[in-house]
């Protein structure tokens, strides 16, 4: 009998192995299916575009052209200049006198489950006609946002086109209207005055020990950026004090692995934080999401470089869901106080006393915020101070307009009117922009972008320096050279071409906090600081993770030491308006 019950029990295991193997297959057959009609279907048009000079890896694609071991060995992403050439190779008229609307990329091997040919937009008519209002319904969020649920669940950044987007970019746009940004200034300018006391301590530390005072800007930088989020988007300060023990102690709840564990502990006097700083979290976590190896391998449940990466997941969630319902707790306790933060603006209830959107989408969001609130900001500072350290007459002439221009007491107004500074702005996110982002066809029926048709699961990659560095949108595309935002310049751009913010109905929602961000930081920087680039690092690149970022950038600072240093205090002032 019992020999009977178990051949049984074997023959059920086998029949749910069949059904599932015959299953997998299924779907594995039908998804490389349509992979390989797509592929046919892209050959069959004309200047549609064109694969990389790189072999097809029968595993990985093109992307074994693409990805160095070195780099990624070293926690950095996949390097920026490499597809650049590979879009002018596409781009080249001699050797495709019909030009190319999209370079094709082979992501992963023709024939395994994760495998597509990416289509890289090298075309503003494209470009354009992907990002109006009416491609919305048609052109959905990308395999990128998927990548990135974790940290931006359904928030706006990943929603899909409908009337639940529209009402929570409704309310998320509360967070930026002029009033509240006055607010955020104020939180800036705190901010920036713990990075300059930094940089104090940093150089007179250095002046002491002998020691070159050499660090990392963009970890700097994130660092910063991280602590303008929270107290904008928050009104919590991880900094110091309460909120930052109260981190202390969560992380202590929550990490559980050795390697984690040893960043609770404070390793000399020189550790500014106890734990991990958020900005560190975040950037673990961004590192792991952006690594492929992670992300298809079954068995990397098992490493502990997935389990640091669950834990840090899990220690967000509880950052986030505990400033959450200590907001509700306030509001639902009849304390209905703003002070024009986004937790203000989506943590709130409604005349019956209903939530205005799930607990879920309010944590979506400020989750969202803090990623793509920080990260892209940090990587245009980083880049902006190091134009600032290598372009010395784009310095003398930014130091002219904050020392002549801008006033003592600045306010939110002073700094939008500021020529030259926007100029360099403006000419910072055109060769450095932060990021870039995908998009997949949903419509059953296709859509026609420039003039060409693209069926359902079409995936299209925007990377803005595959446009911004096209002669054909802006003359001397290659130059860094500010004055062509100037009025009355004669250098020729095309500004559908442009497009660090993205363009359209689903642009960057904060896209005047990170302006008010960086016109801040550079103007108190500039009248304080000189930055010097470590040149024994080379040309430093850009690479394409997450966000589009500089890796690690050396500098050092010194007081500025010309006469106009003697103008400026070690404290910033701010007037209203």
């Amino acid at each position: 009998m019992s020999q009977i019950g178990a051949s049984s029990v074997g023959a059920v295991i086998a029949a749910v192995v069949a059904v599932a193997a015959t299953y997998i297959f299924i779907k594995w057959f039908s998804y490389v299916s349509q992979q390989r009609a797509l592929s046919t279907y892209y050959k069959g048009i004309p200047g549609f575009g064109v694969n990389p000079p790189a072999p097809v890896h029968p595993i990985f694609g093109h992307m074994a052209s693409w990805v160095d071991p070195k780099l990624r060995a070293e926690g950095l992403g996949l390097p920026v200049d490499r597809l650049l050439k590979w879009g002018d190779y596409a781009l080249d008229r001699e050797k495709f006198p019909q030009g190319n609307k999209f370079l094709k990329i082979q992501m992963m091997g023709p024939y395994l489950p994760m495998s597509s040919e990416a289509l890289f937009i090298l075309d503003v008519d494209v470009l354009k006609d992907a990002l109006v209002a009416t491609a919305e319904s048609k052109v959905a969020k990308g395999r990128s946002y998927r990548i990135a649920a974790p940290i931006i669940g359904n928030g706006i950044l990943a929603n899909q086109w409908g009337e639940e987007w529209k009402h929570q970019r409704k309310l998320v746009e509360v967070a930026f209207r002029l009033e509240n940004l006055k607010y955020s200034h104020k939180q800036v300018a705190k901010s920036a005055m713990r990075l300059l006391d930094r940089w104090r301590q940093r150089y007179d530390l250095s002046q002491k020990s002998g020691v070159p005072g050499w660090f990392d800007l963009r970890s700097d930088m994130l660092r910063t950026t991280m602590d303008v989020i929270c107290q904008v988007g928050f009104g919590r300060d991880f900094e110091v004090g309460a909120e930052r023990s109260a981190l202390f102690e969560l992380e202590k709840e929550t990490y559980t692995t050795t390697s984690l564990k040893s960043k609770l502990k404070t390793a000399s006097k020189s550790v500014e934080l106890d734990g991990e700083p958020l900005h560190d979290v975040f950037k673990e976590v961004l590192t792991t999401m952006a690594d492929v190896s992670v992300r298809i391998n079954p068995l990397s449940f098992l490493s502990d470089k997935k389990k640091n990466y669950d834990q840090r997941i899990e220690l967000l969630d509880k950052v986030v869901y505990r400033v959450i319902d200590q907001r509700l707790a306030r509001v639902r306790a009849g304390d209905r106080g703003r002070d024009g933060t986004l937790l203000d603006a989506i943590a709130d209830i409604d005349e019956h006393g209903d939530l205005i959107m799930t607990k879920k989408l309010m944590g979506d969001e400020l989750k969202t915020l803090l990623f793509a609130g920080h990260d892209t900001t940090g990587n245009a500072l980083t880049w902006a101070l190091y134009r600032l350290a290598v372009n010395p007459e784009h310095l003398k002439k930014l130091r002219h307009e904050v020392d002549n221009v801008i006033p003592t007491k600045t306010s939110f107004s002073d700094l939008e009117r500021a020529p030259f500074l926007n100029a360099f702005i403006k000419e910072v996110l055109r060769v450095h922009p932060s990021a870039g982002f995908t998009r997949e066809v949903a419509d059953p029926k296709g859509v026609t972008l420039g003039g060409v048709n693209l069926p359902q699961g079409a995936e299209i990659w925007f990377i803005p320096p595959l446009l911004h560095n096209q002669e054909r949108y802006f003359e001397r595309a290659l130059e860094f050279i500010p004055e062509r935002w100037e009025e009355g310049s004669k250098l020729g751009m095309d500004p559908r071409a442009y497009f660090p913010f993205s363009l359209g109905p689903r642009n960057c929602a904060g896209t005047k906090l990170a302006q008010l961000e960086l016109r801040c930081f550079l103007t108190e920087i500039i009248r304080r600081w000189d930055i010097e680039y470590d040149d024994a690092q080379g040309p430093p690149r850009t690479y394409l993770s997450m966000t589009l970022d500089p890796g690690r950038l050396f500098v050092r600072v010194k007081p500025r030491s010309d006469a106009g240093a003697r103008m400026w205090s070690d404290k910033i002032e701010l007037m209203e308006g």
